[in-house]
């Protein structure tokens, strides 16, 4: 007790308690196996490779605004600028391994990321390589939205339009609709779709997002969904086609300048992997044939991407790339206005089956050449 009885006076007077040896080795050990949050950068020099981590450190994840687990910055006088250098870490990993979206401009340059490390051991970092400490001033780093943004709708409201804005293009009786039933299950907690019946010619049902408001020359961007497709088609029952990727017309029938993937067994029973400027085309067969069924196992995840400088459009169906095309991107005459998008058209054969395209999620990100 801090407090007894004064034997000389009788008041209660307040006397130190001592502390032994062993509660101040208890109390700087526990001190010493405290976590520090730091941010960090090393320097980089190609598009993939394995950072060096301090001894002790453990590599932080996600901890940027969208999942982002580390990013890249110019170096100038041996210290990163934290201007945007439009290139993307598109995958890290605790243990250091990187990839990066495009070759680096300028080299070497900064990737910067987060780890965690015990007091005990911050005799290991690089002073000079350190940002930021988590109780310390924090480094400014220019916000996100100044160079684009990552738009995901996981389908989850009660309307079509969801989360983001997405229009509905329909005709002829096609329907866009929530999914209700079948195919929602705990792994696809929303589920939107565009159906087209099995009575009636030029049939269209489609969603498109934003009405054309991107400009693809400008930009990186990466969409991605994941789709369902409930039929094949063939001449004799389902004549239909499918469009999933960028078009400047809500009505996938009517694009004239596109970056998508096309269904169309006219042409092959493969995926088809399309760049259109005014009407000119070219198509790579991706040698994936199409999925189709009614349960679960025909979900498939299809990506575009296209790099800062619009080079070329990569397609990824299920994160592999089936194809890369590098002609009749379009871009003429600037500018050319499009919007993700997509959906399906009966064409001139009254079928046997209503035709869904269920889309579980839908990712865009786009990130601006220039700061706005």
């Amino acid at each position: 007790m801090p407090y007894k009885i004064n034997p000389l006076t009788g008041r209660m007077d307040y006397y130190a308690t001592p502390i032994n040896s062993g509660d101040i080795e208890n109390r700087l050990a526990a001190l010493e196996e405290t976590y520090i949050k730091i941010a960090y950068y090393e320097e980089i020099t190609g598009i993939s490779g394995q950072i060096s981590i301090p001894a002790g450190a453990e590599i932080l994840l996600d901890q940027w605004a969208n999942g982002v687990d580390a990013i890249i910055s110019e170096i100038n006088n041996n210290k990163p600028t934290f201007e945007d250098s439009n290139i993307d870490v598109i995958n890290f990993d605790i243990s250091g391994n990187y990839t990066l979206s495009d070759n680096l401009p300028t080299s070497p340059a900064a990737l910067i990321f987060y780890f965690r490390i015990k007091s005990k051991d911050l005799n290991n970092i690089d002073v000079q390589n350190v940002i930021e400490y988590i109780h310390g001033k924090e480094f400014s780093f220019p916000p996100a939205i100044r160079y684009g943004e990552h738009l995901r709708d996981d389908f989850t409201g009660s309307s079509v339009e969801s989360i983001l804005d997405w229009r509905s293009a329909v005709g002829n009786g096609g329907l866009v609709n929530m999914e209700t039933g079948i195919l929602v299950d705990e792994k696809h907690p929303g589920i939107v779709y565009c159906r087209v019946r099995n009575s009636a010619v030029n049939e269209r049902a489609a969603l498109c997002l934003l009405d054309d408001a991107f400009v693809l020359t400008n930009m990186r961007t990466a969409i991605e969904g994941l789709f369902h497709l409930s039929h094949l088609a063939d001449v004799v029952t389902d004549d239909f086609r499918v469009w999933i990727g960028w078009g400047n017309n809500n009505n996938p029938g009517n694009i004239s300048n596109g970056i998508y993937f096309l269904y169309d067994y006219s042409i092959s029973n493969n995926w088809m992997a399309i760049c259109e400027e005014n009407n000119t085309q070219t198509v790579i067969d991706t040698n994936i044939p199409i999925s189709a069924g009614t349960t679960n196992a025909f979900w498939s995840r299809f990506a575009i991407d296209t790099p800062s400088d619009y080079s070329r459009a990569d397609f990824l169906i299920n994160d592999a790339i089936v194809a890369t095309i590098t002609t009749n991107l379009p871009a003429s005459p600037a500018p050319v206005q499009m919007q993700p998008l997509f959906g399906l058209l009966r064409r001139n054969i009254v079928g046997s089956n209503s035709v869904f395209l269920r889309c579980d999620y839908f990712s865009l990100k786009y990130h601006l050449n220039s700061r706005r």
